[in-house]
């Protein structure tokens, strides 16, 4: 069976690259431009793992993470919060007990495919 994943991020230009990597290499990608649109996504589609930017338009990232932890269809989606920031700067309290994982870029397309596949396995 497909794997589903919701990709949110505002810069078009890595969401259409991740998608093109990810599509090809065997996953099913719905993408978001923001959280708002994220969650609208999310009425109609339970994906297996969100990948979304620390650094959206609106409502951030770790702002949409615990949004999604306070729904129970999605309280236990793996969650990446990808960031170019330090992890330091970024308040450790409100990733604990969340199940949000930190990716930090840039990364490598191996590294991306590995971790996407270690999270996916988790569940």
């Amino acid at each position: 069976m497909e794997k589903t994943i919701l990709l949110v991020d505002d810069d078009t230009l890595l969401l259409n690259l991740l998608t093109r990597i990810l599509e090809s290499n065997g996953y099913q990608v719905v993408n978001a431009p923001d959280a708002e649109a994220g969650l609208e996504i999310l009425e109609s589609t339970k994906p297996d793992l969100v990948i979304c930017d620390y650094k959206l338009p609106i409502s951030d990232g770790l702002e949409f993470a615990l949004q999604l932890r306070q729904k129970q269809e999605t309280k236990t989606t793996p969650f990446v919060l990808l960031t170019g920031m330090e992890f330091t700067q970024i308040s450790n309290l409100e990733i604990v007990g969340h199940r949000i994982e930190i990716m930090m870029k840039p990364f490598t397309v191996e590294d991306l495919l590995s971790r996407v596949e270690s999270y996916l396995k988790r569940m």
